[in-house]
Parts: C-alpha cells; structure tokens; sequence
C-alpha cells in the first residue's frame, strides 16, 4: 500500500491539521515548536515497530478537555492499493472499487478502522459467494409445470436481491426468515409433486439463507485486508544514536526496571541484529572461566561479522565493517565506512557518521531487513551535519525513498531542496485548527516562510560569493519558475541550465551585488523573459 496523504486531528497542538498530501519524498518547513514533531509522532503512532499507543490525558489539545473522547480519531491516512494487492483481493471474490485511495483511520482508544462510503461499500457476501450459495436451489421442475417455476424462480431472486443489497437479517434470524418465506411458497402446491418439489426447494432455500448470513461481507473482508497493509512506521530524531560503548549489566537492571533509556534501546536492536543476548553476555561478563572468556571472543567476532554481512547484503547505499570488543560487562563498538581505513570507537566517530549508521540500522531493525514499503518519519535530520554533509544527506534521502514513503522536517536552510517545490509543506499556527499544514507555499503564513526565505538568502548570499555565472531573479516565485522551466526541459532530453549557473532570488534587482560577475537579470514571470549580461 502507497501512503498518499494523512491528517493529524485532537493531538497536542493540532486540532487539525488537513489533509497533507505526500510525494515520495516529503518536507514539512516551519520554525522551531510550529508543531512538526507533532505531526510526525501522530503519524509514527499510526502503526509503530514497537507498541506506541496515544495517551488521551497526555496528548488532547489542552485548553479542550470537556471534548476528551477516546473515540475521538486521532489520525487518518489515505493509501492506494498496487497491481498485486488489487489482484489478491480480486481472488478473494471483493467485487468493490479498488483503485480509489482509502481512508483508514485510528482513534485514541487503538482501534483501527476503515472509513468506507456506505452508499458504495454496502456489507454483504460477493457477488461470486452469493452465486455460488443459491447454486444449489436449482430443482428439477417439469417443463409442463411453468407456474411452479416462476414461484422457485421468484424465490431465489428475491434472496440474491437482499443478499447483494446487505438486508438478509442477523445470523439468528436468517432461518426463521427463510421459512417463513417458504411457508408462503409451500402452500400454493396444488398436487403431490408439487408439493415434493416445493419441500426440496424449501429445504435448500432455509439452508442457502443461513449459509448466506454466514458469509463474511465484502466490506469486512477489504477492511482487514486493508488494515493489514498498512505500512510500519519508522520514526528517528536527530538524537537518537548508537552508543558504542556500554556496562551490560546496568542495562540490563535498568530493562529489568522497566526504564530502559533511548541508548539502552538502540544497543538492545544492534545486538539483536548481531545475534547477541544480553543476559548471555551479561552472565559470560561475571564469568572468571578462561575456556567462557576465549568463547566470548570468538562470539564478539562472529557477531562483527554477522552484522558486516548484513548489512552489506542489505544496504548498498553504504559499506560498514563493525567489530566488537568485550572486557567483562563492558561492551564496545568499533566501525568504520568505505571512506575510512581505520576501525574506530564509534562514540569517537563524528556526529553526522553516528547519525547515518544509527538510521541505517533502525531501517533494516525495523524494517525487518525489507527495506520496502516503510514510511520512515526522520524529525530534523542533519542538525549535526556541515552544510556540505547536510546536502550529501539529501542525497541519502532519495535513497531510502525509494521503494518507501519519506516524511523529514527541519527549519534548517540548507536541508531544502529549492529545485523541487513539489515536495515543501510549510507549517503554521492559527487560532482555531492549532497547527496546520500548506502546500501552496504562497498560501502559508509570513511566518512559515521563513526558512524558505532563508534558503533562498544562503543560496543568493553564497553565489554572489562563489558562483561565477548567476541568473538572479526578482522574488521567490521566479525562482520557482525558472528552476522547474529548467527541470521541466531536463526531462525532456532539452538543454537547460548549465550546473555552473546558479539561479537566486535577489528580492529586487538593486539588491543584487554585482562585484564584477557575470551575472543574467530575468524580468518578472508577467513579462517576457529578458536576459542580459553585466559586468562591473
């Protein structure tokens, strides 16, 4: 299932979000406590790795609370079936429209559900069920005898009709209904074949009925199929890393405890990725045998190994080797990439390598090693990252969108993506819905824009500066227009902008500072595009 869009209602400072459509790859942009954390951990809790349930008394708009339901929906997505699932149901005889996107939601209570139109989706068997539970009511009747015909045949149609219209009565009810249906067809027998033909058909009729009753209806069937493709949602912030370095036996009494830390967390899945327990470790770590001590080793190494091989396997988009290293309960991690030559303690390596590894790992833990169909929720990625590694992660980013649904936020400059709009949603804060969510960038609040304009300004301030070919526009929506003019011609095998020429928005022609560049001035999108050269 391909998640298409999601709505965040009744949750911390959203009391309604809209619906916010998704790209592959999806940004929400506002300033910091705008509410994108919000939103991201509304939509985590929709269906987690690991147990995540909303907490009414914790996570209701406050300042509402005579409105607190618990069966007040929390958050919606709208998904789209592919080729194959529309196949499946198919062969399971769900003759419903498949192709439209559904709408699946989940309230405060955990329950998930299906929001279907009932004008549309009535609840009752297939088409294909019902046929083939009225198949047996076709009785021999003599030819001679054609009234008798008409009055089976009258019957069975009026059983299908209230099959395929959803009003057979309750299971309970559906024999009673039955015979009493035929009660009315077994008193016109006018003769004894008749009357042996009707008590067949009769029979047949109470059974077909009941068996009908007992049918799953279609509905119930595309809900439950639909519930179970509902993607896992994998969510990181920027501070949720491996720790290479631990004392096991303090984790474990802290897990013990119930109050195991996000560090204890992420150890806890880099060990079950390596085959490692932590109560064997635990004990083998208080052990004085030489003969547990040397086994140890050789695990610690088989366990670096089978890590390595999995992820290698796994991941492409990155090479890791990883060692590990024991000294009674105190366990080490030690890893290096493909752009290293030396294994290093990983709480030595820089925070931008911590954050790659430690999303890379969370992906294949949770994603079960699919690396498919998740949507992955990354809140401010790269806060830790040069302005160069930020845009290599970028880069990282495409990566992991394909073949998934990807939801990041930030409010930093430079994790934007100015040539591709299409993927921006601005967040603001209004009175009445709490936080919401823009797709028209020239719709959103003056205040949501502003990382936007930041981007722009880095991207002005830093040409003038470095790049010797510039085309700077007047505002914000030329640039727009000439960036995706020039992808639009990329596309389609045209030549377009050079790499080497930048495209910035000036905020006005007399803004823009010369400094004896080149530089090409584009009149606004009202006129003609007028380039010419300049130089001081």
């Amino acid at each position: 299932m391909q998640i298409t869009a999601f709505q965040v209602t009744n949750f911390r400072s959203i009391k309604d979000s809209g619906w916010v459509d998704l790209e592959n790859l999806t940004v929400l942009v506002g300033k910091n406590e705008s509410g994108k954390t919000s939103l991201l951990k509304a939509l985590h809790k929709f269906k987690p790795f690991q147990p995540d349930p909303y907490s009414l008394d914790r996570e209701w708009p406050k300042g509402d609370r005579k409105k607190r339901d618990l069966k007040a929906v929390v958050c919606r997505i709208r998904g789209q079936l592919n080729k194959d699932e529309i196949a499946e149901l198919v062969a399971q005889q769900v003759d419903l429209p498949l192709d439209a996107p559904f709408v699946i939601a989940k309230n405060y209570e955990g329950k998930v559900f299906v929001e279907l139109d009932a004008n549309v989706f009535v609840p009752r068997p297939s088409a294909t069920a019902i046929a083939l539970a009225c198949a047996p009511l076709r009785v021999e009747v003599p030819d001679t005898d054609q009234g008798l015909r008409r009055s089976l045949e009258a019957a069975i149609s009026d059983l299908i009709t209230r099959a395929n219209n959803g009003q057979l009565p309750n299971t309970a009810d559906a024999g009673a209904w039955a015979r009493e249906r035929m009660a009315r067809v077994l008193v016109m027998a006018d003769n004894e074949p008749q009357t042996a033909i009707r008590t067949e058909f009769a029979t047949k009729f109470v059974a077909a009925a009941m068996a009908l009753k007992a049918l799953p209806p279609v509905t119930k069937i595309l809900s439950d199929y639909l519930i179970s493709k509902i993607p896992t949602f994998i969510y990181m912030d920027d501070y949720k890393s491996f720790q290479g370095t631990a004392r096991l036996n303090e984790v474990q009494q802290r897990r013990k405890e119930g109050h195991t830390t996000p560090e204890d967390k992420t150890l806890l899945t880099i060990m079950a990725l390596s085959g490692l327990d932590l109560d064997n470790e635990v004990t083998k770590g208080g052990s004085a045998d030489t003969v547990v001590k040397e086994q140890r080793q050789y695990d610690m190494n088989d366990a670096g190994l089978t890590l390595t091989n999995e992820i290698s396997e796994r991941w492409s988009q990155r090479r890791y080797e990883v060692q590990f290293r024991a000294d009674a309960y105190s366990f080490f991690t030690m890893v290096k990439d493909q752009s290293g030559e030396h294994l290093i303690p990983l709480e030595d390596r820089s925070k931008g390598f911590q954050w790659f590894f430690s999303f890379d790992l969370l992906f294949m833990y949770e994603s079960k090693g699919d690396f498919k169909g998740c949507v992955l929720l990354l809140d401010e990625p790269g806060l830790h990252l040069h302005p160069d590694a930020q845009r290599d992660l970028l880069n990282r980013l495409e990566a992991y969108a394909k073949g998934n649904t990807l939801v990041y936020s930030t409010h930093l400059p430079f994790m934007i993506d100015l040539r591709k709009p299409e993927r921006i949603r601005t967040i603001s804060e209004t009175k009445d819905k709490g936080t919401i969510v823009d797709k028209d960038l020239n719709l959103s609040q003056p205040e949501a824009k502003f990382t936007l304009q930041a981007a722009l300004g880095m991207t002005a301030s830093q040409s003038h500066l470095i790049a010797q070919r510039n085309v700077v526009v007047e505002g914000a929506d030329d640039f727009w227009i000439v960036s995706e003019l020039s992808d639009l011609m990329i596309r389609s095998g045209m030549t377009a902008l050079p790499d080497d020429v930048i495209v910035t928005a000036a905020g006005g022609a007399s803004e823009a500072a010369y400094e004896g560049r080149e530089i090409a001035e584009v009149a606004a999108p009202a006129q003609a595009l007028s380039i010419r050269r300049r130089c001081q």
